[in-house]
């Protein structure tokens, strides 16, 4: 939450733009979209399909209904976002943040649950995203393998969304040739302009105190300077230090 949080939902943010226009219902701003987003962590996948909501709200004046369903197999992790999810809405949803209008009329058409594939299926206008947010470690690699293919089960998404280190490339879903075509692929934030930029101050001063008050008190010295780097060395911002993703993303082969 500290430190890749920023990144991630600025790395899920950028890629949407780079979806193609047909399956993304975000760039037109109606019908409606479902997201299935696989080892969602701290939820930076939903976190950025809201800042685009609420972006197209204040270019266009209306936005797509968005449902999300989030899972995660490290509670721990998924609970920690969705207590971000909780406090950042509440936030947003304050009139003393007159600047945040847009954020508040997309949460109206922001739905975040778990949804039946088969039933948005049904509906005219749904278009079905899976995403999976840098879940490509080897340790990881059954578990999700086990959920995409429970996904698949249930009826092809219209598209997926892939990222993960560029070192953990051999343990990236690749979808099955016959039923996708990779639409593009391109590293961030190289090949993919970041939208987001900026820094957090006082997210770097937090940090700044979390190792001075606490860490660099109770830790051995072989992990000291790890941590001093880790929490002091690079401010909190949308463009992390030496972040850098391999992303891909396949759209469904028409029958």
């Amino acid at each position: 939450a500290l430190w890749y949080q920023p990144s991630h939902i600025n790395m899920a943010y950028s890629l949407i733009e780079q979806i193609p226009p047909e399956v993304n219902p975000l760039t037109g701003g109606k019908g409606e979209l479902y997201v299935r987003d696989l080892g969602a962590g701290q939820w930076a996948m939903q976190l950025a399909l809201l800042l685009w909501a609420a972006e197209v709200i204040d270019t266009r004046g209306n936005t797509p209904i968005v449902h999300v369903d989030s899972r995660d197999p490290t509670k721990s992790i998924w609970y920690s976002g969705l207590d971000m999810w909780r406090a950042f809405t509440s936030e947003a949803s304050s009139p003393e943040h007159p600047e945040l209008v847009g954020v508040r009329e997309a949460l109206k058409s922001f739905h975040s649950r778990q949804f039946s594939i088969t039933v948005a299926r049904k509906r005219d206008e749904a278009i079905l995203w899976l995403t999976l947010l840098h879940v490509a470690y080897e340790q990881a690699a059954d578990s999700i393998g086990d959920q995409v293919r429970g996904v698949l089960s249930e009826g092809e998404p219209d598209l997926i969304l892939v990222t993960c280190h560029r070192g953990a490339l051999s343990n990236a879903l690749a979808p099955p040739g016959e039923s996708y075509t990779k639409a593009c692929e391109l590293t961030f934030p190289g090949q993919c302009a970041s939208l987001l930029n900026g820094e957090f101050d006082r997210l770097s001063a937090f940090r700044e105190m979390l190792y001075t008050d606490y860490v660099a008190k109770n830790v051995p010295e072989n992990v000291e300077s790890f941590a001093r780097r880790y929490l002091t060395s690079h401010p909190s911002a949308f463009v992390t230090h030496q972040f850098e993703a391999a992303c891909s993303i396949f759209t469904k082969r028409n029958p």
